[in-house]
């Protein structure tokens, strides 16, 4: 503890606490305390401050002084001193503390260092009062200007303690996602937008931030993954193009892919609050109109499943979102939804929605034939060709600086323009139309005076030498066709880097000039004399950074300035001496081999039928190179090794994963193809080892790799080399983990096992083990609800983890999956809600049984009603989907009843509530204000519920009331009485045997399919037969007159 300070009054007084107790004890036992021994109990009550561990402390080590048990003397001081260490800050401790006026025992105290640098990593630090207080975390400026002690809680500080036997993510082989760092205003930003923010810290979980006053008062740096953040700033580009979008959060709604709702709200103060909280009819009669200019995003959010335009109504009526700084969602508001980017605008009327086609006025795509824009220092111009969009670019002079031709004409103009810029980097500066037309005229009158400048210095210049005749050691070439080409290659280069340089000559020179010299690798030397501004070093590298290849020869440029190196007779008189010397000493040595004259080699070997010179060395045979990467993505990062020797690559490839310390890096390993005969495919790198995992899938890109049988051959041998790492084959080497063919239980079963594999944690977090999820996914791919899952497995498969190839499979089998149902099906019902908890039932219940319970109850709790009021005194609401088959499928009917009122079990109320509906003025009148063809479809779906659903329903369980024996799949009972339904049989694998809705494929197939009229017609025949053709009416027909 630091000593060189002023002592304050609560440690003395602890510390005279102390040495009084050990004088006592001293006294008391006939001992003595050494000066170290007596300095630690000292320390120990300073920081600690505790009266009663100071008297155990001393107690405690008098006994074992007086006992000789030295064992036990260091065993005391050594936990004293693990609790002194415990403390983050041992300048300061409890007594001073609590001399201080902070009595709760939630915090550590800290003096202003310390504070500084825990608040730097990004824990949340307090500024202590000293009336007991200490307010909300503070910031760095907070820190500085306060003058007292600071805090941090020691919930916070433990955390950082166990941080080190917290898991190891690489070493366990969990996939975590590369970070990118974020300054505070672009985290504020980004938290903004609704995007999640991690604090960087010395944690190895990332830490998310909760609430923005965490980023406003928290250090300088933040982290968000790179993926996201990746998005997020092409939203920002796109954002560019649309002026109207004028937040992050906007842009994700309307420019985003993912599914999102907005709302938007008049703005105070605009146009619109002319016509706030009317309806369209008002503004259409007044001669308003809605714009986007005068309305807000007031919230935005995730539209999940189920979401539909009355659900958002109610939400945002009844049931606010905690973040929600609007008013009630009301007549005049705007809801825009973005469904797999579809984006549609909404004006909430007085009694429905009607949609705005022009509310948003994004941009509409541009369908010119040629468009033409300057962009910062220069001009743009792309027009639509034969085979894509041809595009060129031109610097503020007008003269050529790049072009190409994107050859994808399935793309709009606005899509090609927005790729082409992204990939030069202009994507994000300001586009200024200008006329196409116009720019033309001036860049050809740019070119030409370029081409009569270049024919006068021709005239003036030899720019490229005489030496037309064709060299051996130039690949048959002559010098002059090759300084052609370079000074066509520089010329270029120099306009493009936009540098002040002008070729006066261009001359071949060095070993490849004389025989005997040169080898079949050997670069082609070539001088370019030139006058300007421009360094020669940098004018060499940008000459030479492309890696320009002549006639399948490297072209090594070498620009000279002739006031630096001088001029070019001088620097090709130097080299010619050089070649000299080089020849007489290779002569000497004996390695001097010349060629004979290409004359005579042309006129001996030279086949006019297959037009080669046949004294060319022969080709190389195409190979593959390894190389083991300590940072794979940028192998400049790190060390990186390379052999066409493949088990030294992957034994070097181990000592690069067995090594702690370069983990981070991202190492890999991979092959690079080398055709010194093919310039385009040469050098083509392809990663194959990623981490702990080796991706074969790689191949599947490059297709011309994938075909080599030495690039399997290395693949077979990397995966036989690694046994423990994840595989990912190729495609023509998949691998299958189901049988082709997957009915729905055999799916959801599957999908069962994957989730629970996939993230054991948040499988069993989330769902009870009373819940039969196998069954629940069974019977929504049955009602065709296939596609709630493919998020589910796109998930899992995103995460490139051991379970993605399983969730590849399954994804197909999935959209292949057409719904079928056993014969034996029959309706269930499922609780999603109850607010009497013994009904609140998991699983899936028989509807006929579960029917009788709930008009048993419904009874029961009605016959309680206040004799006054008439009024029930409790009443039950419950939510519940029924399942029942109809033909082809499982369809879902959801419904809602208040048990208690006396109307009866659950079918009965669902024909209460349809018959309202048909019959109710002002709902009716509701449905009309959707449009006369939705009211139509609206009445017929009720008018089939009415005659054919809930017919069907209640002649089933009337069925079941009076024949249960009768009733296929028939619900057990238990000892206790609970309803459950028959037992399932489930396989080693998860996969479902035989089940209450499922049956054999030959008894399905021997049974025709029969549509709910069918069933209900069956149903009736059997009620008769049971009760007797006399009677009839106490059956189904007077049952559902009566209801």
């Amino acid at each position: 503890m630091a000593m060189n300070r002023k002592m304050t009054m609560a440690e003395k007084e602890v510390r005279d606490y102390a040495q009084r107790q050990m004088v006592r004890a001293e006294q008391q036992e006939n001992i003595v305390f050494t000066e170290e021994q007596k300095e630690q109990v000292l320390e120990y009550a300073a920081m600690t401050g505790d009266d009663y561990d100071i008297r155990k402390m001393v107690r405690d080590l008098a006994d074992a002084v007086r006992s000789s048990d030295e064992e036990k003397v260091d065993e005391i001081l050594w936990d004293a001193r693990e609790k002194i260490d415990g403390f983050p800050d041992r300048s300061v401790g409890m007594a001073e503390l609590k001399g201080y006026g902070y009595t709760a025992d939630d915090i550590f105290p800290l003096r202003q260092e310390m504070a500084l640098e825990l608040h730097r990593v990004g824990e949340k630090v307090y500024c202590l009062q000293s009336d007991g207080s200490h307010g909300d975390y503070v910031s760095r400026e907070m820190i500085l200007e306060h003058e007292g002690l600071y805090g941090i809680e020691k919930e916070a500080w433990q955390r950082m303690q166990e941080q080190e036997d917290e898991i190891d993510f690489e070493e366990a082989g969990l996939y975590q996602p590369p970070m990118t760092d974020l300054d505070r205003d672009e985290a504020l930003k980004m938290f903004d937008s609704g995007e999640t923010v991690f604090l960087v810290t010395t944690y190895q979980r990332p830490i998310a931030v909760r609430e923005r006053m965490e980023i406003e008062r928290g250090p300088e740096h933040y982290q968000m993954e790179r993926e996201d953040v990746e998005r997020i700033r092409t939203l920002e580009k796109r954002m560019k193009e649309y002026p109207q979008i004028k937040s992050l959060k906007e842009a994700k709604l309307l420019l985003g892919t993912e599914n999102r709702y907005g709302i938007y709200q008049i703005i105070d103060g605009s146009p619109g609050r002319e016509y706030e909280f009317m309806d369209l009819n008002f503004i259409e009669r007044h001669g308003y109109q809605v714009k986007k200019e005068d309305y807000e995003l007031i919230y935005s959010d995730k539209l999940l499943y189920g979401d539909t335009l009355d659900s958002l109504y109610e939400k945002f009526n009844i049931a606010h979102p905690e973040d929600y700084t609007g008013h009630s969602l009301s007549v005049s508001d705007i809801v825009v939804l973005n469904e797999n980017g579809n984006v549609k605008s909404y004006f909430v009327d007085s009694i429905s929605f009607r949609e705005l086609p022009d509310f948003l006025q994004l941009e509409p795509e541009l369908n010119q034939e040629e468009v033409a824009y300057r962009i910062g220092d220069q001009y743009f111009a792309i027009q639509v060709a034969t085979e894509g969009y041809d595009y060129s670019f031109y610097d503020k002079e007008y003269k050529l600086m790049d072009g190409g031709i994107l050859d994808d004409l399935d793309i709009s103009m606005r899509e090609a323009i927005q790729d082409i810029l992204e990939d030069e980097g202009l994507e994000q500066l300001e586009r200024i139309p200008v006329d196409y037309d116009e720019l033309m005229e001036k860049v050809e009158e740019v070119e030409a005076e370029i081409f009569q400048e270049a024919r006068s210095q021709r005239k003036r210049v030899p720019v490229i030498s005489e030496h037309t005749e064709a060299e051996a050691g130039l690949n048959g070439m002559s010098r002059s066709e090759i300084e052609e080409t370079v000074w066509a290659i520089a010329q270029s280069e120099i306009i493009e880097n936009d540098l002040d340089a002008r070729i006066q000559a261009v001359r071949v020179y060095g070993s490849r000039t004389r025989d005997g010299l040169y080898n079949e690798e050997s670069d082609v030397d070539v001088v370019i004399a030139y006058e300007g501004t421009a360094r020669e070093d940098d004018l060499f590298s940008v000459l030479n950074e492309a890696g320009y290849k002549v006639g399948n020869m490297r072209v090594d440029m070498n620009p000279i300035r002739p006031d630096k190196t001088g001029t070019l007779e001088d620097f090709l008189e130097k080299s010619e001496r050089y070649l000299d010397e080089k020849t007489e000493q290779m002569k000497i040595s004996g390695e001097y081999k010349p060629l004979a004259k290409v004359e005579e080699l042309e006129e001996a070997n030279y086949n006019m039928i297959d037009n080669i010179l046949n004294n060319m060395p022969p080709k190389k045979e195409p190979y593959l190179e390894y190389y083991a990467a300590e940072c794979d993505e940028y192998h400049s990062l790190g060390n990186i090794y390379k052999s066409i020797n493949l088990d030294e690559i992957l034994a070097k490839y181990r000592e690069i994963i067995d090594d702690p310390t370069l983990s981070y890096y991202g190492n890999g390993m991979g092959i690079i193809y080398r055709d010194p005969n093919d310039t385009f495919y040469d050098e083509a790198e392809v990663s194959l080892i990623s981490r702990k995992t080796i991706r074969g899938d790689n191949l599947d890109d490059v297709a011309f790799l994938a075909a080599l049988p030495m690039v399997h051959e290395a693949l077979e041998k990397i995966v036989e080399a690694f046994p423990d790492f994840r595989y990912y084959p190729p495609k023509e080497l998949d691998v299958h983990y189901y049988p082709e063919k997957m009915n729905a239980d055999e799916l959801a079963a599957a999908m069962d096992q994957l989730a629970e594999d996939f993230d054991s944690y948040d499988y069993h977090d989330n769902f009870s083990p009373e819940e039969d999820m196998v069954e629940t996914v069974a019977l929504e791919l049955r009602c065709g609800y296939a596609h709630r899952y493919i998020p589910f497995l796109k998930d899992i498969i995103d995460e490139e983890c051991e379970e993605s190839p399983r969730a590849e499979e399954l994804l197909e089998k999935l959209k292949a999956y057409q719904p079928e149902i056993p014969e034996t099906a029959v309706p269930v019902v499922r609780i999603n809600f109850c607010e009497d908890k013994e009904m609140d039932i998991s699983g899936y219940q028989k509807l006929g049984s579960f029917d009788v319970i709930t008009a048993k109850m419904d009874e029961e709790l009605a016959s309680l009603a206040n004799p006054k009021t008439g009024m029930p005194e409790k009443t039950v609401q419950m939510y519940f989907t029924i399942y029942y088959p109809d033909r082809d499928r499982m369809q879902e009917l959801k419904g809602k009843i208040n048990i208690g009122e006396g109307n009866g079990g659950i079918v009965s109320q669902l024909k209460n509530q349809n018959e309202m509906k048909l019959h109710d003025e002002s709902w009716l009148n509701y449905q009309k204000g959707k449009g006369e063809e939705s009211f139509q479809a609206y009445m017929a779906d009720l008018t089939d519920m009415q005659e054919h659903v809930l017919p069907y329903l209640q002649s089933f369980c009337s069925l079941e009331e009076k024949a249960p024996e009768r009733v296929e799949g028939a619900v057990q009972l238990s000892v206790d009485g609970e309803m459950k339904l028959a037992e399932r049989v489930v396989s080693d694998k998860g996969t479902l045997k035989q089940g209450s809705l499922v049956e054999s494929k030959k008894t399905m197939e021997k049974k025709e399919k029969k549509s709910i009229h069918e069933r209900l017609k069956i149903n009736k025949e059997i009620i008769a037969k049971q009760q007797g053709k006399d009677e009839q009416e106490r059956g189904v027909g007077k049952d559902l007159r009566t209801v």
